[in-house]
């Protein structure tokens, strides 16, 4: 999951905007995915005694989460362009850009491991080779259909049983001779 900060520098960083940082951390913590988050954070990162700097390295801690970019961002010698992960997600070669405005471009690799697919097994009924008249008279022939008197004392329990029993044995029969 890749996630998009922006907080314009014209604006002064508020409670909201480390309110909807803490959520999005707190939502991040949940999935089981590589999550990155990365953008303009317009906090002065690189002045470790600024109160915002401080906040925003104990939120990160307390989510288990790393700051990677670790040169200046801005052209007034700032990092405020961040790339921020997790300690499970790797990200490597973090390298600052061309300045494209007062902020540079900054560029990462994100290295994820592709899970192997997984197999799955299936086995099925060769359903356009049954014989719906026979079996239509096979399944009247069996005691769930022609000995009603006999089921009437069941529990529901036992019912389900001998349906699941008789519809099973009776398919499997179909399938023997739908082979010959």
């Amino acid at each position: 999951m890749l996630l998009g900060v922006y907080w314009p520098g014209s604006q002064a960083l508020s409670a909201a905007f480390s309110d909807e940082l803490l959520a999005l951390l707190e939502l991040q913590s949940v999935y089981s995915c590589p999550v990155v988050v990365c953008g303009d954070f317009n906090i002065h990162v690189d002045q470790p005694d600024v109160t915002h700097a401080i906040h925003l390295a104990d939120l990160l801690s307390s989510f288990g989460c790393t700051q990677h970019v670790n040169e200046p961002t801005h052209t007034a010698g700032h990092i405020l362009d961040l790339v921020i992960s997790t300690m499970t997600t790797r990200i490597k070669d973090v390298r600052i850009g061309d300045t494209l405005s007062d902020h540079a471009l900054v560029c990462f690799t994100l290295q994820l491991n592709k899970p192997a697919p997984a197999t799955e097994y299936v086995t099925c009924r060769a359903w356009r080779r049954l014989s719906h008249d026979a079996f239509a008279s096979d399944l009247a022939a069996l005691k769930l259909c022609c000995d009603l008197d006999g089921c009437e004392n069941m529990s529901v329990d036992d019912l389900v049983q001998l349906y699941n029993h008789v519809l099973t044995e009776l398919l499997s029969l179909c399938d023997s001779a739908s082979e010959e």
